[in-house]
């Protein structure tokens, strides 16, 4: 397979570690070099807890916390091998604070949030030459939030046909969860306290600082 550009496209169940594994030794073999790794595979499901079963959980921990484990596993080496490496692990907003039914997605993101600022702290420790990055998006345009409104009806939970997500595929439901991520942004930066809003952009701006330091270096060099 190949994307619009041509550029190889391989389907990859980051769950399977050994499937990682062999991806990652073909990805060397057929480049050579490996610079950047974005985990990024995802899935959820909207039930509550008492509602939903010991596989959907399972299922949820293995795509959203092993695939990330497996895929920084296996490609970590190669980026430390590459002197300029940088990792991007998606949390989610979901990452930050918890929301009803949805214990097993917020589960996962909280993890890769602890997973991934404890590996940058080992890298910085160990003086290896990776960047090490976690992202929070909001609502993004992509189908997990339809798939995960089909995950349900397969399992027989009800879906409101007035929703207007209950569309999958429908510019109506990528309107709903654009808005949806929106208004959870808004909710999460109004319900920090001043002071760790205050906090937070100075941590930003920090970051900020030292990434165009970094670079600013690396062009003197």
């Amino acid at each position: 397979m190949r994307g619009r550009k041509g550029t190889p496209i391989q389907p990859l169940d980051v769950s399977d570690r050994r499937a990682v594994a062999d991806y990652s030794s073909a990805v060397v073999k057929h480049y050579g070099v490996v610079h950047q790794l974005y985990n990024n595979a995802g899935v959820a499901d909207g039930a509550a807890l008492l509602d939903n079963d010991y596989e959907t959980y399972e299922r949820i921990v293995d795509i959203n916390l092993w695939g990330v484990i497996n895929g920084t596993k296996e490609f970590l080496p190669h980026l430390i091998a590459s002197s300029d490496g940088h990792l991007v692990n998606i949390s989610s907003l979901n990452g930050l604070l918890g929301q009803a039914s949805m214990s097993a997605y917020c589960t996962t993101k909280f993890a890769v949030r602890g997973f991934t600022e404890s590996l940058r702290a080992e890298m910085l420790t160990e003086g290896h030459p990776v960047r090490v990055t976690v992202v929070h998006p909001g609502g993004i345009a992509t189908n997990i939030a339809t798939s995960a409104l089909n995950e349900a009806e397969r399992a027989g939970r009800e879906v409101r046909s007035t929703d207007p997500i209950a569309s999958p595929g429908s510019h109506q439901t990528r309107l709903a969860v654009g808005e949806a991520g929106f208004r959870l942004t808004t909710l999460l930066w109004s319900r920090l306290r001043p002071r760790l809003r205050l906090s937070a952009l100075s941590g930003l701006g920090a970051r900020a600082h030292r990434y165009g330091e970094t670079h600013r270096r690396r062009a003197r060099q």
